[in-house]
């Protein structure tokens, strides 16, 4: 985890949509938090719906499995990547490639949503924590409280 003040909703990684659609215990009990708190509600950047549709269409069952990320999915705001996202994320692209680092284009446009915006990306990836200033926090190791 790497820890910091943040601003609004927590932004949710693709790795907490499939654990939560394989019922991990952990992705309940971080949503029960974070319906609770004041900012009640939680983000699932658009990026991430283009891999939850993709993997869902490679499935035994895409009919199905697109239904399912269709319909499990109404309690979490949807957000797009803007302008100021994409500048972030050439930053962040930057930073990594100056460090002789790299990881998947799709998580450096997610991890430019989330420190763009100040916001707390929700992750099993522990690369994301190779990011200087994204805050980050993994539901499968983290104690929910410290969210």
């Amino acid at each position: 985890m790497n820890t910091r003040q943040t601003e609004g909703p927590a932004i949710l990684d693709t790795s907490f949509i499939v654990d939560y659609f394989e019922a991990l215990p952990a992705t309940q009990t971080l949503l029960n938090h974070s319906v609770d708190d004041s900012e009640g509600t939680v983000e699932i950047p658009t990026i991430v719906l283009y891999e939850l549709y993709h993997g869902a269409i490679l499935s035994d069952s895409p009919h199905d499995s697109v239904e399912r990320v269709n319909s499990e999915l109404e309690w979490a705001n949807r957000i797009g990547f803007d302008p100021a996202d994409a500048e972030e994320a050439g930053r962040i692209q930057a930073e990594l490639t100056g460090q002789g680092r790299k990881i998947g284009s799709t998580d450096v446009l997610l991890a430019g949503i989330a420190r763009n915006r100040n916001q707390c990306l929700i992750t099993a990836d522990n690369h994301f924590d190779e990011i200087n200033g994204l805050a980050v926090f993994n539901h499968r190791t983290d104690d929910v409280e410290q969210l």
